[in-house]
């Protein structure tokens, strides 16, 4: 009863929101402009409205001579000058998930599993003159097999943000000081990111962020604290034991036909409890990194996102030293103004500990887009080898497929590997309980979105994980399928 009436929940609150969209989304003064990007290894089709719902823009509407009832509520006016208003919103996300893993062992069999994941975020953004609060409220469940959830797919009731934000920019100069609970997304989103799925709780942080900009350069220095997620209401920890701190600066030095963009951070980490194959303790760890992005304007030519860096630190007794090296190069062009090509090639070194002496060489991904080398998001970024081709196609009215397949290799035979929680892969064989072997196996994942409009878009995609000669035999393939209906206001 106790999931019949989660299922009911969401069903009504989800058609309630989606009649709002149809009632308010007719004549829109602005009309949506249409930007297919890949985070956290999804596509998101944008239409107006961001992934992080606090980067939306409405300014367009300050002077709108007319405004129909949805716009009304993104923009209520609360001085003449539209300097202060009041901008409402929310998400809906239900997504339905089938699991199969087929076992060989003295006979085979095969395991299905089942379950509905449940989101939705309401939020409220307060504007006066230079002053901002951001609120946002989560409810999150799931329905289905009880051992399949987990403390980050479930919570009540609780601020997923809740932050004030003081605005010190000028004409030439933005600047703003932001404190309080917050998502953070910065640069690729491989290893600072919001989590947007799996699992089914977005991440969240407390602390402080600072942002500096000039129009050719932006900096964010931040001091933050991972908010552990409980499943009742309101009763989620803040300021927990894991620390992240650093600063996140970007170059612009692009003009004309191409973008170019350098990023250069560094990032501390803090943690009480890490695992690391047979050890556990505390972690603090540093990273220094540099980003390069490049990309071509028009109806043809090519992407470049390049990443390296190297981290350092203290994990009980060992020195850590450990990097990583991350290529994603794609080729597009158009053959209509309504259809767009993109064929890519991602490659990555995850290193992983060489050998057992004074020195932990296992890189640590911070907080991963797990669903970067997989939407089957299976497997951590640690003491791997990646290579990934793919192909998107893009049409004008809102509809994308891409199709990927990634291989992966251990880095050093003396590591193991690690699942999408940072904790090691059981059933392995080998010496002290580490395999021999350097495959790990085939990760192919297609994946087609629809985004009917702003409001409304529609997610299916199959990824599996063809295990190779890493694993133990009696553990096979695992595949999955993932259907998605997102709402938006």
């Amino acid at each position: 009863m106790k999931g019949l009436s989660k299922f009911g929940r969401g069903i009504l609150i989800s058609l309630s929101i989606a009649f709002c969209n149809e009632s308010y989304s007719q004549e829109p003064q602005k009309e949506d402009e249409i930007e297919v990007n890949e985070i956290h290894g999804q596509l998101f089709i944008q239409r107006r409205f961001n992934m992080i719902r606090y980067m939306d823009e409405f300014d367009y509407l300050k002077n709108a001579e007319k405004i129909n009832g949805w716009e009304k509520i993104k923009f209520i006016k609360l001085n003449e000058e539209g300097t202060s208003y009041l901008s409402l919103g929310g998400n809906s996300r239900s997504e339905f998930v089938y699991l199969r893993t087929a076992t060989d062992g003295e006979e085979t069999k095969t395991e299905n599993e089942y379950f509905w994941d449940q989101r939705l975020l309401i939020h409220t953004d307060f504007h006066l003159k230079n002053h901002r609060l951001f609120a946002q409220l989560v409810n999150a469940w799931r329905v289905g097999d009880e051992a399949s959830i987990s403390s980050l797919d479930e919570d009540d009731l609780t601020f997923q943000q809740l932050f004030y934000e003081l605005d010190f920019g000028t004409n030439s100069f933005q600047g703003y000081l932001r404190m309080g609970r917050q998502s953070m997304f910065l640069g690729s989103g491989r290893f600072f990111s919001v989590r947007e799925g799996p699992p089914n709780m977005r991440l969240s942080y407390d602390g402080a962020r600072l942002g500096l900009a000039n129009g050719i350069w932006n900096s964010n220095i931040f001091y933050l604290k991972e908010v552990f997620i409980e499943d009742g209401v309101f009763d989620n920890e803040a300021f927990g034991d894991n620390e992240l701190y650093g600063v996140y600066s970007s170059l612009d030095l692009g003009s004309g036909e191409h973008t170019k963009v350098l990023d250069f951070y560094y990032a501390g980490l803090g943690r009480p409890n890490v695992v690391y194959q047979n050890l556990t303790g505390q972690e603090e760890r540093h990273t220094l990194g540099l980003r390069f992005l490049y990309q071509s304007v028009g109806e043809r030519g090519y992407d470049v996102d390049a990443e390296a860096n190297y981290q350092f630190g203290d994990f009980q007794n060992l020195n850590i030293n450990a990097y990583s090296v991350s290529l994603n190069a794609d080729h597009f062009w158009n053959t209509t103004k309504n259809i767009e090509h993109r064929f890519g090639i991602k490659a990555n070194v995850f290193s992983g500990d060489g050998s057992r002496d004074n020195d932990l060489g296992t890189f640590n991904p911070i907080y991963p887009a797990l669903g970067y080398l997989s939407r089957a998001a299976l497997i951590n970024f640690s003491n791997l080898y990646t290579f990934h081709p793919s192909y998107r196609l893009t049409l004008s009215n809102g509809f994308a497929v891409n199709i990927e397949n990634a291989w992966l290799w251990r880095q050093s035979k003396n590591d193991i590997i690690y699942n999408a929680a940072g904790l090691p892969f059981s059933s392995i064989t080998g010496e002290d309980g580490i395999s021999t072997e350097r495959y790990v196996g085939m990760l192919p994942s297609i994946e087609a979105e629809w985004a009917v409009n702003a409001f409304v878009s529609f997610e299916l995609f199959y990824s599996a994980l063809y295990k190779g000669d890493f694993f133990d035999s009696v553990e096979n393939d695992i595949h999955n399928v993932v259907f998605t209906t997102y709402l938006r206001f």
